[in-house]
Protein backbone atom coordinates (compact mmCIF):
# COMPACT_ATOMS: atom_id res chain seq x y z
CA UNK A 1 0.00 0.00 0.00
CA UNK A 2 1.13 3.55 -0.99
CA UNK A 3 -0.10 7.11 -0.84
CA UNK A 4 0.79 10.09 -2.60
CA UNK A 5 0.19 13.81 -2.24
CA UNK A 6 -0.20 15.69 -5.34
CA UNK A 7 -0.88 19.27 -5.58
CA UNK A 8 -4.31 20.07 -7.32
CA UNK A 9 -4.95 22.21 -9.84
CA UNK A 10 -8.52 23.83 -8.55
CA UNK A 11 -6.54 24.62 -5.11
CA UNK A 12 -5.45 22.21 -2.33
CA UNK A 13 -3.61 18.97 -2.69
CA UNK A 14 -5.39 15.62 -3.97
CA UNK A 15 -4.45 12.42 -1.57
CA UNK A 16 -4.62 9.17 -3.30
CA UNK A 17 -4.58 5.95 -2.08
CA UNK A 18 -3.17 3.02 -4.06
CA UNK A 19 -3.29 -0.75 -3.36
CA UNK A 20 -1.02 -2.35 -5.60
CA UNK A 21 -0.96 -0.08 -8.99
CA UNK A 22 -4.75 0.33 -8.09
CA UNK A 23 -6.17 3.63 -6.68
CA UNK A 24 -8.87 2.83 -3.39
CA UNK A 25 -9.56 5.94 -1.94
CA UNK A 26 -8.63 9.49 -2.76
CA UNK A 27 -9.13 12.78 -0.89
CA UNK A 28 -9.24 16.14 -3.16
CA UNK A 29 -8.44 19.87 -2.76
CA UNK A 30 -7.87 18.82 1.26
CA UNK A 31 -5.44 22.16 2.20
CA UNK A 32 -4.00 20.60 5.95
CA UNK A 33 -3.43 17.25 7.51
CA UNK A 34 -6.24 18.02 9.89
CA UNK A 35 -8.57 18.35 6.96
CA UNK A 36 -7.12 15.00 5.71
CA UNK A 37 -7.47 13.50 8.70
CA UNK A 38 -11.32 14.40 8.97
CA UNK A 39 -12.14 12.93 5.26
CA UNK A 40 -12.61 8.86 5.49
CA UNK A 41 -11.96 6.19 4.00
CA UNK A 42 -11.95 2.14 4.25
CA UNK A 43 -8.01 1.97 3.57
CA UNK A 44 -6.02 4.25 5.82
CA UNK A 45 -6.08 6.61 8.93
CA UNK A 46 -4.68 9.78 8.57
CA UNK A 47 -3.42 11.74 11.99
CA UNK A 48 -1.37 14.77 12.84
CA UNK A 49 -1.41 18.80 11.90
CA UNK A 50 -0.18 21.30 9.76
CA UNK A 51 -0.13 21.88 6.95
CA UNK A 52 0.35 19.37 3.43
CA UNK A 53 3.37 19.79 1.11
CA UNK A 54 3.44 17.36 -2.21
CA UNK A 55 4.81 13.76 -2.11
CA UNK A 56 5.04 11.73 -4.87
CA UNK A 57 4.31 7.89 -3.49
CA UNK A 58 5.10 6.78 0.16
CA UNK A 59 5.12 3.09 0.44
CA UNK A 60 4.29 1.98 4.03
CA UNK A 61 4.90 -1.12 5.77
CA UNK A 62 4.10 -3.33 8.59
CA UNK A 63 0.40 -2.29 8.79
CA UNK A 64 -2.46 -4.26 10.21
CA UNK A 65 -5.62 -5.87 8.72
CA UNK A 66 -8.81 -5.63 10.53
CA UNK A 67 -11.16 -8.56 10.74
CA UNK A 68 -13.36 -8.72 8.40
CA UNK A 69 -17.31 -9.50 10.33
CA UNK A 70 -20.10 -10.79 8.33
CA UNK A 71 -21.96 -8.09 8.28
CA UNK A 72 -18.49 -6.85 5.94
CA UNK A 73 -19.03 -9.93 3.94
CA UNK A 74 -22.76 -9.37 3.26
CA UNK A 75 -22.29 -5.95 2.95
CA UNK A 76 -19.97 -6.63 -0.09
CA UNK A 77 -22.23 -9.33 -1.93
CA UNK A 78 -24.61 -6.44 -1.96
CA UNK A 79 -22.61 -3.98 -3.21
CA UNK A 80 -21.02 -6.34 -5.59
CA UNK A 81 -24.29 -6.30 -7.63
CA UNK A 82 -23.83 -2.78 -8.75
CA UNK A 83 -20.72 -4.06 -10.17
CA UNK A 84 -19.78 -5.90 -13.82
CA UNK A 85 -18.04 -9.26 -12.79
CA UNK A 86 -18.32 -12.62 -13.89
CA UNK A 87 -16.99 -15.27 -11.40
CA UNK A 88 -16.68 -14.55 -7.70
CA UNK A 89 -13.96 -16.80 -5.96
CA UNK A 90 -15.16 -16.86 -2.01
CA UNK A 91 -12.53 -18.81 -0.37
CA UNK A 92 -13.99 -19.59 3.03
CA UNK A 93 -13.88 -22.79 4.37
CA UNK A 94 -16.19 -24.55 7.31
CA UNK A 95 -13.62 -24.92 10.94
CA UNK A 96 -16.08 -26.76 11.81
CA UNK A 97 -15.81 -24.94 15.22
CA UNK A 98 -18.72 -24.36 17.61
CA UNK A 99 -20.22 -21.05 16.73
CA UNK A 100 -18.49 -20.69 12.84
CA UNK A 101 -20.87 -18.53 10.90
CA UNK A 102 -19.06 -19.40 7.03
CA UNK A 103 -21.92 -21.92 6.93
CA UNK A 104 -24.33 -18.96 6.48
CA UNK A 105 -21.90 -16.88 4.86
CA UNK A 106 -21.18 -19.81 2.12
CA UNK A 107 -25.08 -20.08 1.75
CA UNK A 108 -25.38 -16.24 1.12
CA UNK A 109 -22.91 -16.40 -1.65
CA UNK A 110 -25.03 -19.03 -3.10
CA UNK A 111 -28.64 -17.14 -2.39
CA UNK A 112 -26.80 -13.93 -3.75
CA UNK A 113 -25.75 -15.44 -7.25
CA UNK A 114 -29.42 -17.77 -7.60
CA UNK A 115 -30.83 -14.23 -7.09
CA UNK A 116 -28.53 -12.67 -9.69
CA UNK A 117 -29.34 -15.03 -12.25
CA UNK A 118 -33.15 -15.52 -11.75
CA UNK A 119 -34.63 -12.05 -10.20
CA UNK A 120 -32.24 -9.41 -12.19
CA UNK A 121 -31.05 -11.80 -15.08
CA UNK A 122 -27.37 -11.21 -14.63
CA UNK A 123 -25.59 -14.26 -15.59
CA UNK A 124 -22.78 -14.96 -12.58
CA UNK A 125 -20.78 -17.53 -10.84
CA UNK A 126 -19.14 -17.84 -7.42
CA UNK A 127 -16.21 -20.04 -7.04
CA UNK A 128 -16.76 -21.45 -3.06
CA UNK A 129 -16.17 -24.78 -0.99
CA UNK A 130 -18.57 -26.80 0.42
CA UNK A 131 -21.91 -25.64 -1.41
CA UNK A 132 -23.41 -27.93 -4.09
CA UNK A 133 -23.82 -26.59 -7.62
CA UNK A 134 -26.93 -25.29 -8.57
CA UNK A 135 -26.12 -24.52 -12.04
CA UNK A 136 -23.76 -25.62 -14.89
Amino acid sequence: MRFSVIESPTGGFDVTIYLDADPVAAAQGVQTIEELAATENDWMTFSGSGTLAEIPGIKLDNGTDGVASNSDLTAFLDASERQIWNTLAFPLAPTGQSGDTTPALLGAVGSKIEYLRNQTGKYRKAVVTELAADFA
